[in-house]
C-alpha cells in the first residue's frame, strides 16, 4: 500500500496508462490452395449423391483427363465451360461436392481465387491464425514486421476484429535469473545417486 501510495517507478512498482494493456486481436487469413485430380473413389462418391449427373462426370471426365493439376482456378474454369456448353445447371452444393471429392489441399497448389474476383483468395480456414497487437502499435506497421517476413501470402481479415485486455505480470515484472553451474548441477546429481545407492543397500542387507 505504500508503494501505491507513493506513485513512483521503481523495482515492485511500475506506472502504466490503460492502452498499455489493451490489444487487437487480429484475424490472420492465407489463401486456400488446392490440388485437382479425377479419381475412381471420387468419382463414385459423387455420383452416388447425384447419379443423374453420370453423363455429365463421364463428359468432365474426357475433357479434363485424369491428371494432376496445381490450378483449381484454371480447372474450374474448364469445368464452367463445359457444363455451358452442355447446358447443365448445377446447384451450389453439386459444385461443393465435385470440389470436395477431387480436390485436396497442397501447399505446392496455386492460391484460390475467390469465384468472380481476380484480387481476391479464398482463405484457409484450418491455416487461420490470430495476433493480439498492442494498441498502442501500428496495426499495419506491426504486420508487415512480425508477420509478412514469416507468411509472405498472409493477409488481415479486418471485419473480425476484437479488443480486449490483459495483465501480464510476468512480462512487466520479469527479472531474469541466471541458471545454475553446470558444476552444482552435477555436484547435485551425484549426491542423490549416491543416496539412492546408500537405500539400495539397505534394502538388500
Amino acid at each position: 500500500m505504500r508503494l501505491y501510495g507513493r506513485f513512483r517507478r521503481g523495482p515492485r512498482s511500475k506506472i502504466f496508462k490503460n492502452e498499455d494493456f489493451g490489444f487487437t486481436r487480429v484475424t490472420v487469413e492465407r489463401p486456400l490452395r488446392l490440388r485437382y485430380q479425377m479419381t475412381t473413389e471420387g468419382m463414385a462418391a459423387f455420383l452416388d449423391e447425384y447419379p443423374d449427373l453420370a453423363d455429365d462426370a463421364r463428359a468432365i471426365q474426357k475433357a479434363l483427363g485424369r491428371a494432376l493439376s496445381l490450378n483449381w482456378n484454371a480447372v474450374r474454369e474448364q469445368l464452367g465451360a463445359l457444363l455451358r456448353e452442355r447446358k447443365s445447371s448445377w446447384t451450389q452444393p453439386t459444385h461443393k461436392l465435385f470440389r470436395e471429392v477431387f480436390t485436396v489441399s497442397d501447399p505446392q497448389a496455386d492460391a484460390v481465387r475467390t469465384e468472380g474476383r481476380d484480387d481476391d483468395f479464398e482463405p484457409d480456414p484450418k491455416l487461420r491464425d490470430f495476433e493480439n497487437i498492442p494498441l498502442l502499435d501500428d496495426i499495419n506497421a506491426y504486420f508487415e514486421r512480425e508477420v509478412r517476413p514469416h507468411v509472405p501470402d498472409a493477409w488481415m481479415d479486418r471485419s473480425k476484429d476484437k479488443v480486449g485486455y490483459e495483465i501480464n505480470f510476468n512480462r512487466h515484472f520479469y527479472v531474469y535469473t541466471p541458471p545454475r553451474p553446470l558444476e552444482e548441477i552435477d555436484e547435485d546429481l551425484r549426491r542423490a545417486e549416491d543416496e539412492i545407492a546408500r537405500l539400495l543397500r539397505e534394502v538388500v542387507e
